[in-house]
C-alpha cells in the first residue's frame, strides 16, 4: 500500500489515503471468499498438499510493539495456493485448515504438523531443508569434509530428480526411477550422516544438520514410495515468501486494517485490528 500510493502520488497526482485504499483490499478479499473456499475444498479433496508458513509483523492497537504474525501457504504443484493468516504459528492454524486431511502432507518438520490431519495422512520432508543445514555448516568451515560429502550425495538424489524433469516424467514413471536408482545414495547418505554426527560438536550447525535428516528420514524417504511428492517444496512459494521478508519492506507502514476477518483463508489478509508493515 505504501509503494502504490506513492505512485499514483508521483506519477498522476493521485493522493489516496493508505487507509483508504487498505480498506479496498478488505473488501476485495470479502468478495473473493466463495473463491478461496472452493480453492481450499479442492485442494483437501487432492492427494497430496504442501504447507509452509512465513512471518507477517503487523501492529495491533493498544499492543504498542510489532507482533510477529504468520501466513500459512497450503498447495500443491502447479495448482492452487491459499493463504491463511494466523497471528501465531501455533498448530491450531493448520489443524483447522486441514481438518480430516488424509493425503500427503510435505513440509520442512516443523512440529505445528505433526499432529494435523486425519489418521491415514502420509508425511513428506523436504531434502532441500535437509541439505540446507549442510550448506550452512560449510559456510561456517568450508573446508568441512563430513557436510562436503553429505552435500555432493545429496546433490545425486537431486540429478535423478533433474532427469525426471528434463524428460517430463509422469509421477508413475518417476517413481520407477526413484526406485531402480535412489536407493544406494539413500543408504550412503545416512551412513555419512550417522558417522559424522559421532564425531560433531554438540551444537554445532553439522549435529544439527545429522539431528534434522536422521529424526525426520521416514518423512524424507517417504518419496520411494510416492512418486507425485516432489524433492522439495514448490519453488514459487519461496519467492513469493522473500516479498513478506522484513528487510524488504522495513519502513513501509501501510495503512490500518481494523476490518475483523479472524483467520479466515484469504489470500494474504491481515489479522483483524492488524496493520501491514
Amino acid at each position: 500500500m505504501y509503494r502504490q500510493s506513492a505512485i499514483l502520488e508521483r506519477e498522476v497526482g493521485l493522493e489516496i489515503s493508505r487507509t483508504t485504499m487498505c480498506d479496498w483490499v478488505m473488501q476485495v478479499g470479502e468478495l473473493l471468499r466463495p473463491i478461496t473456499a472452493s480453492m481450499r475444498q479442492e485442494l483437501l479433496t487432492g492427494d497430496y498438499l504442501q504447507a509452509d508458513e512465513t512471518p507477517l509483523m503487523v501492529q495491533v492497537p493498544g499492543l504498542g510493539r510489532n507482533h510477529r504474525a504468520y501466513l500459512w501457504q497450503y498447495s500443491r504443484p502447479q495448482g492452487n495456493v491459499v493463504f491463511d493468516f494466523q497471528m501465531g504459528r501455533g498448530r491450531e492454524g493448520p489443524r483447522k485448515f486441514l481438518g480430516n486431511y488424509e493425503g500427503i502432507l510435505q513440509t520442512d518438520g516443523y512440529s505445528a504438523y505433526d499432529e494435523v490431519g486425519g489418521t491415514k495422512v502420509i508425511r513428506a520432508g523436504c531434502w532441500s531443508h535437509a541439505r540446507r543445514k549442510f550448506f550452512q555448516a560449510l559456510q561456517v568451515d568450508p573446508q568441512q569434509k563430513p557436510a562436503l560429502e553429505l552435500v555432493a550425495t545429496i546433490d545425486e538424489l537431486f540429478s535423478i530428480e533433474a532427469r525426471a524433469q528434463e524428460g517430463r516424467f509422469d509421477a508413475r514413471q518417476r517413481l520407477a526411477l526413484r526406485q531402480a536408482e535412489a536407493g544406494p545414495w539413500l543408504e550412503k547418505i545416512k551412513a555419512l550422516a550417522l558417522e559424522a554426527r559421532k564425531a560433531a560438536l554438540p551444537r554445532s550447525r553439522l549435529a544439527e544438520g545429522c539431528d534434522y535428516l536422521l529424526k525426520r528420514w521416514k518423512q524424507l524417504t517417504s518419496f520411494l514410495q510416492h512418486g507425485q511428492i516432489g524433492r522439495e517444496r514448490d519453488p514459487t512459494y519461496s519467492a513469493w515468501s522473500q516479498e513478506l521478508d522484513p528487510s524488504r519492506v522495513r519502513g513501509s507502514r501501510s495503512a490500518d486494517c481494523s476490518d475483523h476477518l479472524g483467520d479466515r483463508n484469504l489470500p494474504a489478509t491481515p489479522d483483524p485490528t492488524a496493520r501491514l508493515l
